[in-house]
């Protein structure tokens, strides 16, 4: 594999915190709605739903029109005269967790709160009692946000959580029931079918938590060639591809997946599990003939820093890729200082993986 040197000025210099590098939120409109288009240009209107296939939206002027997801630019809505739900989202992002599940709950207890923002606030809470380590609130809490919203913006997410909370119990029956319910739940309320193929992603991610790579890889083949799914599921199926490929002893195979991946315009998620599995084969790859030298672990170092600092998730997106990334890197940053002949820089290797482990607690407390 082909390394290049890299700056150690520009190492120290990478933020740690989720969303250090995410685009910054719209300016807080008086009163109305705002959705920020991935051409450059924003509507103003009314939001009337976020739904998985996209949102309902009455612009100022103008007919009502459905706008998808994909047209939208990353952290694009900004809603009207809502600065508590703006001041729970700031919490959450600056990662003070406690205190922004506060602020979520007391908007839930407000009968007349806007069903965007309801929906939402009900995501937001459940996922902070996830990351809090408190799985059978998070789990409630989902339900209850399907029961509520069959068609939710976040029906791929709610899934691959339940799917982790009832992982985290070991109990992988009541996983894969989780997912047979959200089928048959977005099935009754009318999402469009491509969703049902999306979700072999998740059972793919299933199978693989149990080891069944075979029945992962199949489950991943439906999703990538079924009609109807959204081109980021497709590429979330081939990333799953090729993490099979890689417990498959596919290594040169998984690569050569990873690194077609890495070139395309994917979401943060993919881009960030691509270069995790870089950083992973070129860290085995660096441990041949002895150990391995700090030239070669900067490289892998620098494949975890793209997902723990450049492709930080977007509120709400999944952040099991993100999670990995931070641990490999603190990781690296440790083998690094071990191999290190310089005292200053081993100790500055030091210093960034205790950071970078302080900082994983601070975001994910539960483990």
């Amino acid at each position: 594999m082909t390394t290049r040197t890299r700056s150690f000025a520009h190492l120290l210099a990478l933020p740690l915190t989720l969303g250090a590098l995410a685009l910054p939120a719209a300016a807080q409109a008086q009163d109305k709605d705002t959705i920020q288009l991935k051409d450059g240009t924003s509507e103003p209107g009314l939001i009337k739903s976020e739904e998985y296939g996209g949102v309902t939206f009455q612009p100022s002027k103008g007919a009502a029109r459905t706008i998808l997801w994909s047209e939208i630019a990353p952290n694009g809505i900004t809603y009207a005269n809502s600065p508590e739900y703006q001041s729970a989202r700031d919490d959450l992002e600056g990662g003070k967790l406690a205190e922004a599940l506060v602020k979520l709950d007391e908007l839930l207890a407000d009968a007349k709160l806007r069903g965007v923002l309801k929906q939402n606030a009900q995501f937001f809470a459940a996922m902070i009692h996830q990351r809090q380590g408190e799985i059978d609130p998070a789990i409630e809490g989902y339900k209850k946000l399907v029961a509520d919203f069959p068609k939710s913006r976040w029906l791929m997410e709610v899934g691959e959580n339940l799917v982790l909370c009832h992982m985290a119990k070991k109990d992988v029956a009541a996983a894969g029931k989780a997912l047979d319910e959200l089928s048959a739940a977005a099935t009754a309320a009318g999402v469009e079918a491509g969703f049902n193929s999306s979700v072999n992603v998740l059972k793919g991610r299933l199978y693989e938590e149990q080891g069944k790579i075979p029945e992962a890889l199949a489950a991943y083949g439906v999703a990538e060639k079924a009609t109807g799914v959204p081109p980021s599921v497709v590429q979330q199926a081939r990333l799953g591809q090729g993490r099979c490929l890689v417990a498959s002893n596919k290594k040169s195979e998984a690569e050569a997946l990873f690194r077609k991946l890495v070139a395309e315009d994917a979401p943060h998620v993919v881009l960030a599990g691509a270069w995790n599995g870089l950083g992973d084969l070129m860290l085995e790859d660096s441990k041949k003939g002895g150990a391995p030298d700090a030239e070669k672990l900067l490289d892998v170092l620098y494949c975890y820093l793209r997902g723990s600092v450049l492709y930080t998730p977007l509120p709400g997106e999944s952040v099991t890729e993100y999670k990995r990334a931070c641990k490999s890197a603190a990781e690296v940053f440790k083998f690094i200082s071990q191999v290190e002949k310089n005292a200053d820089r081993r100790k500055l290797y030091q210093a960034r993986a205790a950071e970078r482990d302080e900082q994983f607690k601070k975001e994910f407390p539960g483990g």
